[in-house]
């Protein structure tokens, strides 16, 4: 009775510390949601990279993955603090915004499966890009 309890106390000690390390783990993890992986600069290259090979894809397969690879990396630029003054700051907070909005089109064009829409979609965010690009003194 005695060596019972002793085992159903040693299983529930090392479950107890079991959860305690799990919570430990879990709070001193940390979490990327808000930190991009890599700078502007690089996250615009990719965005650029992307754009170029969906434009020359020729079947939605193609365009789709360089399509999720252009919004991966506008979601890093969003996630980036721009270095600048508190102007050019609201300036790209102002054009990432009107990008993400652009990107409704872009998706529902790709749901429908339309190659040639969807090509449409994403060159219209290049007018969005040459709209912020001068104001931030970016070529």
């Amino acid at each position: 009775m005695i060596s019972t309890r002793i085992q159903t106390f040693k299983k529930s000690f090392t479950v107890g510390l079991s959860m305690v390390a799990l919570g430990l783990v879990a709070c001193t993890t940390p979490t990327y949601t808000n930190t991009p992986a890599v700078s502007i600069k690089t996250s615009m290259q990719g965005m650029g990279a992307a754009f170029k090979a969906a434009m020359e894809s020729t079947t939605m397969a193609q365009f789709n993955t360089q399509a999720a690879l252009f919004q991966y990396n506008l979601m890093n630029a969003n996630n980036s603090t721009y270095n600048g003054t508190l102007e050019e700051q609201a300036l790209y907070r102002q054009g990432m915004m009107e990008m993400k909005i652009g990107l409704a089109e872009l998706n529902a064009a790709i749901v429908k499966n339309d190659l040639a829409r969807s090509k449409a979609a994403l060159s219209s965010l290049l007018v969005i890009r040459g709209k912020y690009h001068p104001l931030l003194k970016k070529s």
